[in-house]
């Protein structure tokens, strides 16, 4: 009888423990945010003749990097989306923590209140 108590013991705190390290390892639903102020319209003018959007993406990418972008799997498509000449930049999407975004929306509203903003939406 004793032997029962100690193996179902040691069963519940198998299941217990999987059931911790599953939750603990399951890939963090992402709660969508729709959240303009950690936006940015950019519009985008050729700095040379054979400049590339792929150029474009690394250099700015690269660059966010080293200011604290977590810059997760697939963020790219994700938080840099093209149309034409324009990008949208999503800084959430680009892995910041949330110190970090708010700094940011701080500049992105200063920067959207520019008369250049207004003027060509980007």
């Amino acid at each position: 009888m004793r032997i029962n108590r100690i193996g179902i013991y040691f069963f519940l705190l198998v299941v217990f423990s999987f059931t911790i390290i599953f939750e603990a390892c399951k890939h963090k639903e992402e709660t969508p945010i729709n959240n303009e102020k950690y936006k940015i319209t950019l519009k985008w003018n050729k700095a040379y003749e054979l400049q590339t959007k792929q150029d474009v993406e690394t250099g700015f990418i690269w660059a966010l990097s080293f200011l604290g972008a977590e810059l997760p799997k697939g963020c790219k498509a994700d938080g840099l989306v093209w149309n034409a000449n324009i990008v949208e930049v999503d800084f959430y999407r680009l892995g910041f923590n949330s110190l970090a975004l708010e700094a940011i929306s701080k500049l992105l509203n200063i920067f959207k209140q520019s008369e250049e903003f207004k003027k060509n939406g980007a």
